[in-house]
């Protein structure tokens, strides 16, 4: 049996584009992508689809910070990201 190197890092979402976890970001569409940085949500979306997105805070696109334990749904384990259920 192989002894898995858990970290204490833990992730509430996992970036769509580099898969990196992240505790903080863009949420797109309520939920549907999580992009970890402009640089990655760019490659998705431009400037101006961002804002029409955005929609001045009146939408389900927006950045956001995740902070609370419940949040978290990823650890690194072994330098992959593992979802939590699935330990």
């Amino acid at each position: 049996m192989s002894k898995k190197n858990l970290t204490n890092l833990k992730y509430a979402r996992k970036c769509d584009e580099c898969e990196q976890g992240m505790n903080s970001g863009f949420v797109v569409n309520g939920g549907e992508e999580y992009y970890c940085s402009d640089k990655c949500l760019h490659k998705h979306y431009t400037k101006k689809e961002w804002k029409e997105m955005y929609a001045d805070g009146d939408s389900d696109s927006y950045w956001t910070e995740w902070e609370e334990e419940v949040d978290f749904q990823f650890i690194e384990v072994d330098g992959e990201l593992i979802d939590i259920y699935e330990l």
